[in-house]
């Protein structure tokens, strides 16, 4: 039985045969040689691969991408490589992250990954059709409430705030414990001053994410539901549900 790891942007069997190929040359050192092609290239690249982890989790970015630079054209195809650069360029800047993804789109262009990795490149391109569609995909692959949330991220970027609350909501009623898409959807009721909406998303938020809210009467931005009937009517509610009284 085989499985595509997205976040991979490649099978596990193909993983673990890179692994094997790693461990296999270590111990035999004339296997490069008889290695063909992108393996050869690959098992050539492991020392810069494994520097450029190093500098990842070392918060080193700038230097991982001089490293990845480095690399001979072969090796810089790599599907793991480009992986890591696209790590290193996201938290460099929005130019080097736009790039890497572009490049990324060209070697793979049908790769299962490609909508993870393009998602990103579509959204700061502000092409906000081609992100949705490339969620769309990946929703279809994946079936994950969290694209939900995603969805609703872009539609607010459009503008479109009807539309991104039913996608927040979406997400909630797929996953009842996504606390994210809560808070967003709060932010966005405190904003509007939707106070009946303000209770409904406090009351689930306890009972349903299982998050214990501090006292809010201090908290400025609920400066005015802390006002309104709406309070009074929630944390009365509250405090019976508390106590257990019907």
């Amino acid at each position: 039985m085989d499985a595509y790891i997205f976040v991979a942007g490649e099978r596990l069997s193909e993983t673990l045969r890179r692994m094997y190929l790693a461990g296999a040359a270590e111990v035999d050192q004339s296997l490069l040689n008889r290695l063909l092609g992108k393996e050869q290239a690959f098992l050539r690249s492991v020392p810069k691969m494994l520097e450029m982890q190093r500098l990842l989790r070392e918060q080193k970015f700038k230097e991982a991408l001089a490293v990845y630079a480095e690399l001979p054209a072969m090796a810089r195809q790599e599907k793991a490589n480009m992986l890591l650069r696209l790590a290193a360029a996201v938290q460099v800047g929005e130019a080097e992250y736009s790039q890497a993804i572009g490049d990324f789109e060209k070697q793979f262009p049908n790769d299962p990954a490609l909508d993870l990795v393009s998602m990103d490149g579509h959204f700061l391109r502000k092409d906000y059709a081609a992100t949705l569609r490339s969620i769309a995909r990946l929703d279809r692959r994946v079936q994950d409430p969290y694209l939900q949330f995603i969805r609703g991220s872009v539609q607010l970027e459009k503008g479109d705030r009807k539309e991104a609350k039913a996608r927040f909501q979406a997400a909630i009623d797929q996953e009842p414990t996504l606390q994210v898409a809560y808070f967003t959807l709060l932010g966005l009721s405190l904003q509007d001053r939707e106070h009946k909406e303000t209770a409904r998303l406090l009351t689930a938020l306890e009972r349903d994410a299982e998050v214990t809210l501090n006292d809010l009467e201090g908290v400025e931005e609920y400066a005015e539901f802390v006002k309104s009937r709406e309070y009074k009517a929630w944390k009365k509610q509250r405090a019976a549900a508390s106590s257990g009284s019907p």
